[in-house]
């Protein structure tokens, strides 16, 4: 990818409104960048000739221009950047379009229809140069991170029960890699300059959860070298908030084999009030018999749970038991993709929290407030 394409616009040209809600859903998923909208092909003209010396990605239903000459209409814009048509079942494409860059994407759009021509490979994500001069640069820009969050339900109701708040990262458009900066971070000892950008951004919409749930996704990496513990306090005295309605999620490490300060860390947090939980956990359940007191919370991964045949399965239920004895622990069944997993992590513990794509996918804070009264 080259760095002319990071400055792109896309237009999304879809007079079914059902349609183009979906496609622009999925877009604004894997995409930061700027996303328009129309509904005849007369405003996408009017779009495209306006702004002719921008790297615009075309994205146009098909069945919209079935009384247009395409290829013409193409070429009298002069037209050069990628074009993405949205297909109906029964649509006959033209026998000659003048671009190089063209996608057929069938309807109704999906996210993964989009992955590949907007994500980040690694490759291009060393063509950026992810070193410490590009992270502070990265850090510094208040577009570059975002927070989106992810809904919980009570297995029971169906309820909302809680939000995961999820850190994105963005480079002029393009979504990059959470994993894989979070990763370079740590590894430039840059995790005190985020952990306090991170938490500064959390304060200004925390107020928003009083009356819900949220968990927290952290790291004890480098805690040594910066006060994660007093970022914490400031962060509820700044926003009121009540630290029992704050999850924090660490990894099952963190708990069992980390340093002395490390583990009083982690002791100042619990007796603060915040619930603690093990993140993702993916070894033997029957390790989890002997939880200490102060975890609340283990969540364990779905999408790593599969049989031979390659069968997503849930744990055993004598495995499962255990952790009832725990006081107050709860489970949380994550990554549920499929329908299957569903039902199945539903019907084995109505106690449980579910969480996953499946469900429902991370969203912005503007969008929070239809999933809090579903």
């Amino acid at each position: 990818m080259s760095d002319v394409q990071f400055n792109q616009t896309i237009l999304v040209c879809d007079s079914n409104e059902i349609s183009r809600a979906n496609t622009v859903k999925c877009l604004a998923y894997l995409w930061s960048g700027p996303i328009e909208q129309c509904i005849s092909p007369a405003a996408a003209q009017a779009f495209l000739s306006q702004n002719k010396n921008k790297q615009t990605i075309f994205i146009a239903a098909l069945a919209d221009f079935i009384d247009v000459k395409f290829s013409s209409w193409l070429l009298d814009l002069s037209f050069k950047g990628q074009l993405i048509l949205l297909l109906n079942a029964d649509d006959t494409l033209p026998k000659f379009l003048p671009l190089d860059q063209i996608t057929l994407v069938h309807k109704p759009a999906k996210l993964h229809d989009f992955q590949k021509i907007f994500c980040i490979d690694k490759n291009e994500l060393d063509a950026i140069k992810l070193d410490k001069a590009f992270l502070t640069q990265l850090l510094s820009r208040r577009d570059a991170l975002s927070i989106e969050f992810q809904a919980q339900y009570l297995a029971r109701s169906e309820k909302v029960w809680g939000f995961e708040s999820l850190t994105r990262f963005q480079y002029q458009g393009q979504k990059l890699d959470t994993l894989e900066v979070i990763k370079a971070i740590e590894f430039f000892g840059l995790m005190d300059k985020f952990s306090t950008i991170f938490f500064k951004r959390l304060s200004e919409v925390l107020p928003a959860f009083r009356n819900t749930r949220i968990s927290l996704n952290l790291s004890l990496y480098d805690v040594e070298k910066y006060d994660l513990l007093n970022l914490m306090s400031v962060m509820l005295q700044q926003t009121n908030m009540p630290a029992n309605k704050i999850t924090l999620e660490f990894s099952y490490d963190a708990y069992f084999h980390s340093s002395a300060q490390a583990i009083t860390l982690l002791c100042q947090l619990k007796a603060l009030g915040f619930d603690m939980s093990i993140d993702g956990y993916k070894g033997d359940l029957a390790e989890l018999t002997r939880l200490p007191l102060m975890i609340d919370e283990v969540k364990l991964s779905l999408s790593n749970q599969k049989n031979h045949k390659s069968v997503y399965i849930l744990p055993d239920i004598k495995d499962i038991v255990p952790l009832s004895h725990n006081v107050g622990t709860r489970v949380v069944f994550a990554e549920i993709e499929q329908y299957q997993q569903f039902k199945k992590a539903q019907k084995f513990s109505t106690d449980a929290i579910l969480q996953g794509y499946y469900l429902a996918p991370p969203v912005g804070f503007s969008e929070l407030a239809s999933l809090q009264l579903a």
